[in-house]
């Protein structure tokens, strides 16, 4: 079983992107979110649900942290994320 690590689970996500442009008292919440919900979830961690559970963690954890903040999930919008040369859907939060 791969070891779950919040800074490594978000640089393997396709929100990698989104996280950087996040203050550094945001990013603290979010690594702490993250803790938790690996914790929670352990019973479902193996190698076959790691990059699934990367994407699924890191983006819930997200959506927490705003939703504490304020923020709707009716605010966060599809959008392109280049990455590695491909195309993959991230939630880029606008204020509208």
């Amino acid at each position: 079983m791969k070891k779950y690590v919040p800074m490594k689970m978000i640089g393997k996500s396709r929100f990698v992107n989104y996280y950087n442009s996040w203050q550094e008292e945001d990013k603290a919440a979010l690594l702490g979110r993250m803790e938790r919900l690996i914790s929670e979830n352990r019973e479902y961690a193996d190698k076959k649900n790691y990059g699934h559970l990367c994407n699924l963690i890191t983006s819930l954890a997200m959506v927490m942290i705003l939703e504490e903040k304020g923020h709707a999930r009716a605010e966060f919008l599809y959008t392109q994320q280049i990455g590695t040369g491909g195309s993959m859907c991230d939630y880029t939060f606008k204020k509208r």
